[in-house]
């Protein structure tokens, strides 16, 4: 069974963020949408598949995207996955210390 799904209060800003500037560069904000959303899929469906970044921190690269990355904690007692973020790899990791 699928996991419940949860998000940080900024998960979506950063999601908004990051597809208005590939739309605005190079019209990907739809195909980038669209990766964001089988990313969470892939994670919610399989979240033990995904890498571990550390601690108990995963992380899902986006196919095409692939300097962008969902991190998300999954919770096996409850079945849930909780959506910290969506980084870039050139953003700065002090972005981290504010979110968990």
């Amino acid at each position: 069974m699928a996991a419940e799904i949860e998000y940080h209060p900024l998960f979506w800003e950063d999601v908004e963020a990051h597809a208005l500037y590939l739309e605005t560069e190079a019209e990907l904000g739809a195909e980038f949408l669209n990766k964001v959303e089988e990313a969470i899929a892939s994670a919610k469906s399989i979240p033990k598949a995904h890498s571990r970044l550390y601690g108990n921190t995963r992380d899902v690269i986006l196919e095409r995207f692939r300097k962008h990355s969902l991190h998300f904690e999954y919770f096996p007692e409850e079945n849930l996955i909780r959506c910290y973020g969506l980084f870039h790899s050139a953003e700065s990791p002090n972005k981290w210390d504010k979110r968990l």
